[in-house]
C-alpha cells in the first residue's frame, strides 16, 4: 500500500511541476488540503509521519508565509499592521487550532514533533505579532500544555525550543504573558472584533494586577520540601495556573544537559517580565522555588567536607553547559567537579534573581534562606569538626564573593548576622544570633587557617557594603559617639569653624588632590607628635594634613624598614583607596545615612562597647607583633575594608586621631599607638634591630633568601605589616576626609 501511495505522490508532484504557476494563496491552500486529505483518506494510523508528505507540505506552508511577509516588507517598508492573504487564511480558517489537535493526538505518530516545529518556526520567523490573535494564542496555549509531560520524551528538543520562542515573544510584549496565566474570573467585555489586537490588549490591562495592589508572597506558605529528594528525579504534576512556567521547570530536570540549560534560558526570560500578577503566580503556583531550593540543597550536601580554602577561592564556574572533562577531573583536587556544579548553579540562581521581578527575586531569596541556609548550611557551618567548618566557611565566602544580586546578599547577611540593625549590641550578650557569635569567635580560633578563612568571609561581606551588614556589625554601636570623652564646655571648641569651612567647598562626585605636601614622596621626616596650633586646625587643609601625618608618624623613624627603599607605596595606596571609597559611595547612596557627625549629641559617661566585631578587630590588631604573618595580612586587610566604609561615625571613630577618646575606648589610632609603645620596649632589647628589620623586608619581597626560622621572625614581620598598614590607613584617611571637606560625603544621602 505504501508503494502505491509513494507512486501516487510522485505522479502528483510531476503534474504540479507541469501545471501553470499558481498564486501564493492557491499554493498555500493546496498544501493545507493535501494535509487534511491525508486524515480523510488514510486508513493506516500507525504509519509514522516521516513516511508521509505531511512534513514537506508543512514546510512549504511556512516558506510561503515567510516569503509573503518579505514581499510586504519590500513593498511597505514594514510588515507591521500588514497581513498577507496566506496569513489571513491561516488565522481565519483556524489552521493552527487544527494542527494542534493533530499534534495533541500525535496522529500519525510523530505529528506532535512536526506541529511543534511548525509553531516554533511560525512564531520565530514571522516578525509581526501573532500571539495577540485569538486564533493563535489559544492553540499555542494548548501546545504549551503538552510540553514537559514525559521525561526524556523524543520530542523534548522541539518542546523546549517551542516554549523558549513563546517566552521570547512575550518578552517583547510583556502584557501577553496574561494569556498564559489562568485567572479565576475574567471581566465581561464585549469586543468589537475577535482579532482586534488593541481590544485584546485593553482586556488584558483590565485583568492584570496593578503593582500598587501587589501583596508580598508568604514564603512559609510555599510548598517546598528539600528533604524528600524526589523533586529533581521526576517530572512533577503540572498545575494549571501557569503551564508555560511549569513546562519549562519540568524540562530543567531533563537528563539531556542541553535541554535543561535551554529550559533555564526560558525561565530567565519569564522572571524578568514587569507583570506583577504573573510574577506572583510564578512563585506561588509553580514549582520554581521548590526546584531551586531542592537543587541547591542537593549540591551543597554533595560537597566534600575536606575542601582547601585556596582551591575554593581559585575555582571559577559560570552557568551553562559544563565542559569539564574526565581528564581535568583526574588532574584536579578531590571534589572539584561537585564544587563547580554548585558554583555553576549558584551563578544561574544569582543571575535569575538579579534579572527577575522584585516579587520573584525577594521571594526566591527568602525561600533559599529559609530552606537552604537555615536548614542545610547552618548545621555544616556550625559543625565542631574543623575540616567541615573550614570547607563550608570557604564555600560561603565564595558564595558571597560571586553573588551580585542584592536580594541574595541581604538574605546571606541575615543568615550570618541576624536582622538587628538599630539597637546597640551589648557586651557578652547571650541572646544574639548564634551564627554571628560563632563566626566572630572563630576569628580568634586556635587554628590559624580557620581564623584566616573566617576573617576573609567578613572582608568579602564588608566589600559588598550591604546596609544590614554595616549597621549590624559596626555603626549601631558608634552613632551614640560613646567613644568620645565628654568635652569641657568651658573650653571653646574649634569644630564650628572647621565645619563652616567644610561646607564652603563644592560637591563633586569625582575629585583630584594634591598630595605632594601631605604624603612625602621619599624619606618622610615626621616627628612623633607633630605640633599644630588651634588656629591651624581651623583650616581644613591643615587639619587634613595633620591627621594624615599622625597616622604616618605612628611608627617612629628609627623603627621603620622602608626608609632605604624608594618611597612609592603610598601612591598605590591612594589610588586603591580612592577607587574603593568611590565604589562604596555609589553603593551606599540610597541608604540615607547621615552626611556628617552630629556634634550636638553629648557622649554619655557609660563604658563604651564598640560591638563584638569591632572589638575583635581592634584586639587582633593589638596583637600584630605576636601573630603569624598570614594572620596579620588578613587582619589588616579586614580593618582596611572596615575603614573604607563610607559612614561618618565610623570615619570619626577609626580615622580621626584628633578626637579625645575615653580612657576605656579602643579607637584605631589609640590601638596603633599602644602597639608601638610595646614595640619600642621590645626593639630596644634586640641587637641590630634596624638591620634585621630591613633584611626581613627584603626577604618578604623576594630580594633575599628565605631562611627556615630566622630569629624574632614573628616580631619583625609584624613590624613590616604594621608599617605598611599605617601607610594604607593614612591613604584612606586622606581620601575620606578630603571627600568630606569637598562635600563628597553628601553623595551618601
Amino acid at each position: 500500500m505504501s508503494i502505491i501511495n509513494r507512486f501516487t505522490n510522485i505522479l502528483q508532484n510531476a503534474v504540479e511541476a507541469l501545471a501553470p504557476q499558481a498564486s501564493s494563496i492557491e499554493e498555500f491552500t493546496f498544501h493545507w488540503k493535501r494535509i487534511t486529505n491525508y486524515y480523510i483518506e488514510s486508513a493506516d494510523e500507525k504509519e509514522p509521519v516521516s513516511r508521509t508528505n505531511i512534513p514537506a507540505h508543512l514546510q512549504q506552508m511556512l516558506d510561503i508565509l515567510i516569503a509573503e511577509e518579505l514581499e510586504l516588507i519590500e513593498e511597505f517598508g514594514s510588515a507591521e499592521n500588514q497581513t498577507g492573504p496566506c496569513l489571513e487564511h491561516l488565522l481565519h480558517q483556524n489552521i493552527l487550532e487544527t494542527l494542534t489537535t493533530f499534534g495533541r493526538g500525535d496522529t500519525p505518530p510523530g505529528m506532535k514533533q512536526q506541529v511543534l516545529h511548525f509553531a516554533t518556526t511560525l512564531l520565530g520567523k514571522i516578525k509581526q505579532p501573532l500571539l495577540p490573535h485569538v486564533n493563535v494564542h489559544k492553540p499555542v496555549i494548548k501546545l504549551v500544555a503538552i510540553c514537559g509531560e514525559v521525561m526524556a520524551a523524543p520530542t523534548e528538543k522541539e518542546e523546549v525550543h517551542f516554549l523558549c520562542v513563546v517566552c521570547s515573544k512575550i518578552k517583547l510584549d510583556p502584557y501577553q504573558v496574561n494569556f498564559f496565566v489562568q485567572t479565576p474570573t475574567l471581566p465581561n467585555i464585549k469586543r468589537k472584533s475577535p482579532n482586534a489586537i488593541e481590544q485584546i490588549a485593553e482586556e488584558l490591562d483590565d485583568i492584570s494586577t496593578k503593582e500598587s495592589e501587589l501583596v508580598d508572597v508568604d514564603v512559609k506558605a510555599l510548598e517546598i520540601d528539600t528533604e524528600a529528594g524526589t523533586g529533581l528525579k521526576y517530572y512533577h504534576q503540572k498545575r494549571d495556573e501557569f503551564l508555560l512556567a511549569e513546562g519549562l521547570l519540568n524540562l530543567t530536570k531533563s537528563p539531556d544537559q542541553k535541554i535543561a540549560v535551554k529550559a533555564c534560558e526560558g525561565l530567565m526570560l519569564l522572571v524578568g517580565l514587569p507583570e506583577a500578577k504573573a510574577s506572583k503566580t510564578l512563585v506561588e503556583c509553580t514549582q520554581l522555588a521548590n526546584f531551586i531550593c531542592c537543587k541547591l540543597s542537593k549540591l551543597i550536601s554533595e560537597l566534600p567536607l575536606t575542601l582547601d580554602p585556596a582551591d575554593v577561592e581559585s575555582t571559577e564556574a559560570k552557568w551553562g553547559l559544563d565542559s569539564y572533562s574526565a581528564k581535568e577531573d583526574k588532574q584536579a583536587f578531590t571534589g572539584k567537579r561537585q564544587l563547580r556544579s554548585f558554583l555553576s548553579f549558584l551563578d544561574f540562581i544569582d543571575t535569575l534573581i538579579e534579572e527577575s521581578h522584585r516579587v520573584i527575586g525577594s521571594t526566591l531569596a527568602k525561600a533559599i534562606k529559609l530552606h537552604v541556609f537555615d536548614k542545610v548550611l547552618k548545621d555544616l557551618l556550625l559543625a565542631t569538626n574543623e575540616n567541615t567548618a573550614l570547607s563550608i566557611t570557604a564555600v560561603l565566602t565564595k558564595t558571597v564573593q560571586d553573588c551580585k544580586s542584592q536580594f541574595i546578599i541581604q538574605q546571606i547577611t541575615q543568615f550570618m548576622l541576624g536582622e538587628e540593625a538599630n539597637a546597640p549590641e551589648k557586651k557578652n550578650d547571650e541572646n544574639g544570633n548564634n551564627v554571628r557569635q560563632t563566626l566572630i569567635t572563630r576569628c580568634d580560633h586556635i587554628s590559624d587557617e580557620l581564623a584566616i578563612t573566617t576573617l576573609r568571609l567578613f572582608e568579602v561581606l564588608l566589600h559588598k557594603t550591604d546596609k544590614l551588614a554595616i549597621e549590624n556589625l559596626i555603626s549601631r554601636n558608634l552613632v551614640s559617639r560613646g567613644y568620645v570623652a565628654p568635652v569641657d564646655k568651658s573650653i571653646e571648641t574649634e569644630d564650628e569653624p572647621i565645619s563652616e569651612a567644610s561646607n564652603s567647598a563644592a560637591a563633586e562626585p569625582e575629585f583630584e588632590w594634591d598630595d605632594s605636601d601631605v604624603i612625602p614622596k621619599t624619606n618622610p621626616i615626621i616627628k612623633k607628635e607633630p605640633e599644630i596650633t588651634a588656629e591651624q586646625l581651623a583650616d581644613p587643609k591643615k587639619r587634613l594634613e595633620h591627621m594624615v601625618n599622625l597616622f604616618l608618624g605612628v611608627v617612629p623613624e628609627n623603627l621603620r624598614s622602608s626608609y632605604e627603599q624608594e618611597e612609592l607605596g603610598h601612591e598605590q595606596y591612594l589610588r586603591d583607596a580612592h577607587t574603593a571609597f568611590r565604589d562604596g559611595l555609589k553603593k551606599t547612596k540610597r541608604y540615607n545615612w547621615p552626611a556628617k557627625v552630629d556634634q550636638s549629641v553629648e557622649p554619655n559617661s557609660d563604658e563604651f562597647f564598640p560591638g563584638s566585631f569591632t572589638s575583635m578587630l581592634m584586639n587582633k590588631l593589638s596583637r600584630v607583633l605576636d601573630q603569624p604573618y598570614d594572620i596579620n595580612l588578613q587582619v589588616t586587610s579586614v580593618v582596611s575594608r572596615f575603614c573604607l566604609v563610607p559612614h561618618v561615625y565610623l570615619t570619626e571613630y577609626a580615622l580621626d586621631p584628633l578626637i579625645t577618646p575615653k580612657s576605656s575606648s579602643q579607637t584605631l589610632y589609640s590601638t596603633l599607638q599602644n602597639v608601638v609603645k610595646v614595640l619600642e620596649t621590645r626593639a630596644a632589647r634586640i641587637p641590630n634591630f634596624r638591620d634585621k628589620l630591613v633584611s626581613t623586608r627584603k626577604r618578604l619581597i623576594g630580594m633575599e633568601q628565605d631562611f627556615d626560622n630566622p630569629e624574632h621572625r614573628t616580631l619583625l614581620e609584624g613590624v613590616i605589616v604594621l608599617e605598611e598598614f599605617c601607610k594604607e590607613v593614612a591613604a584612606v584617611a586622606f581620601v575620606k576626609h578630603h571627600a568630606a571637606s569637598s562635600g563628597i560625603e553628601n553623595l551618601t544621602v
